[in-house]
C-alpha cells in the first residue's frame, strides 16, 4: 500500500510566551506498517525549522511524538522549540551546582586569639585543636562549599560498544590522574553516569556528573608547616597528649595524607 500524508491543519499551531514559545505540525500517515518508515517520511517532509509570525523568532524542530492509531494509520506531531536539538557530535551541554555541605573539622586553621579566665594565667595554646576537652578534640560542623559539574554529550549508537560502557563504568568513583579542564589533578570526582537510549535518532544521551574539591598547599597544622593537599586525597592528623603550664593540651603530631580514591584518565570521556 502506497503510503500517504495529510496534515491536520492548514498551519502550525503555535503558542507565544516569553522564552517558551513553541509550535506544532501534525498529520495523519498512511500505508506504513512500521515506525521506521513513518520516521523516514516525516524527516523528509516536515521543515527542520519554523520562523514565528507573531514574533518572528526562528523555532527549532525537536523530536518526533507517533500515536499508532490502528493498522496502518499513524498519527504524527512535530513540536518546534526555541532550543536546537542536541545531535552526535555537539560539544557537550554544561551546567554546574554550587551550594554548601556540612563536615565536622578538629584543627582550626588559625588561632585569632586567647583570653584567659578571670584572675587565671594566659589561655594553654591548644595548637589549633577544637572542642579540647581533656581528653579528645571534639570538633566542631561547619560550611564548606560544594560545586557539582554537570555534562550531557550525545554518542552515536556505533561507539557505544561493550568496551566503551566497561571502560565508562571503571572510571565512576575516580579521580582525574592529571589536569584535566583546568582542574589540578586529584581535584575531580567522577560520581555518577547515566543513559538513554534515543531510539528515533538511534544514537544516545550521556550525562555525567563530576564532583569537585579544590586542592590545599601550605598548610600549617600546629607546628606542622608546608603541608600539601591533593583535592580528594584525605588528610589525617594524629595528636599526642601534652602540657601547656597547668594544663594539659592536645598538639598536632604527624600529619597523614592518604589517597582513598583510585585516578583515571578523565581524557577518554567523550567531554
Amino acid at each position: 500500500m502506497p503510503i500517504s500524508v495529510e496534515q491536520m491543519e492548514s498551519g502550525p499551531v503555535l503558542t507565544v510566551g516569553g522564552n517558551n514559545e513553541s509550535a506544532e505540525l501534525r498529520y495523519v500517515i498512511q500505508g506504513s506498517y512500521t515506525d521506521t518508515a513513518v520516521y523516514a517520511v516525516i524527516a523528509a517532509l516536515a521543515p527542520t525549522t519554523y520562523t514565528s509570525p507573531a514574533t518572528g523568532r526562528v523555532l527549532y524542530r525537536q523530536h518526533f511524538q507517533l500515536s499508532h492509531e490502528e493498522v496502518g494509520i499513524w498519527r504524527v506531531t512535530v513540536p518546534y522549540g526555541p532550543t536546537e536539538p542536541k545531535e552526535s557530535g555537539d560539544a557537550p551541554d554544561f551546567s554546574f551546582d554550587i551550594s554548601t555541605d556540612s563536615v565536622r573539622i578538629t584543627q582550626a586553621i588559625e588561632t585569632i586569639s586567647r583570653y584567659p579566665a578571670a584572675g587565671g594565667g594566659a589561655a594553654p595554646d591548644l595548637k589549633g585543636a577544637i572542642g579540647w576537652n581533656g581528653e579528645e578534640a571534639e570538633g566542631v560542623d561547619i560550611i564548606i562549599p560544594k560545586c557539582t559539574l554537570s555534562y550531557k554529550v550525545i554518542v552515536d549508537d556505533a561507539d557505544m560498544t561493550d568496551a566503551f560502557k566497561r571502560d565508562l563504568s571503571k572510571l565512576v568513583g575516580k579521580t582525574n590522574d592529571a589536569t584535566w579542564k583546568d582542574y589540578d589533578e586529584d581535584e575531580l570526582l567522577l560520581t555518577g553516569i547515566s543513559g538513554r537510549y534515543r531510539y528515533k535518532e538511534q544514537d544516545w544521551e550521556l550525562n555525567f556528573s563530576i564532583a569537585v574539591s579544590e586542592g590545599k598547599t601550605g598548610l600549617t597544622i600546629g607546628a606542622l608547616t608546608g603541608i600539601n593537599k591533593p583535592g580528594w586525597a584525605y588528610l589525617d592528623v594524629k595528636y599526642k597528649k601534652s602540657v601547656s603550664g597547668a594544663n594539659k593540651i592536645l598538639e598536632p603530631e604527624f600529619v597523614y595524607i592518604q589517597r582513598v580514591y583510585d585516578q583515571g584518565d578523565f581524557d577518554t570521556l567523550p567531554l
